[in-house]
């Protein structure tokens, strides 16, 4: 009995460095104009290394995000996609 089934017409997570290239490929080429100023603003500060995460979704997709992990710490601060931000009081 298989725990966990992919949907029907849902890609599976890549295989090969080459398929994982190109996803990533594509979610750098996707990303806005906002979020490339603020991987810039991250990457001219020397307080942390950019780290692309990929998490694996229930449904069997996968989503990619950028974090800047802050050195010395256990903390990082999401890039992409961009936080939510809470409505101001």
């Amino acid at each position: 009995m298989k725990l966990f089934q992919r949907k029907a017409g849902v890609a599976a997570a890549p295989t090969t460095p080459a398929a994982y290239g190109a996803q990533v490929q594509a979610f750098m080429a996707g990303l806005t104009l906002e979020d490339k100023a603020r991987v810039v603003a991250a990457t001219k500060t020397d307080h942390g290394d950019l780290e692309l995460r990929m998490r694996h979704l229930k449904d069997g997709t996968q989503q990619l995000s950028l974090w800047l992990c802050l050195r010395g710490t256990d903390e990082a601060l999401k890039l992409v996609p961009a936080p939510v931000q809470e409505p101001a009081a």
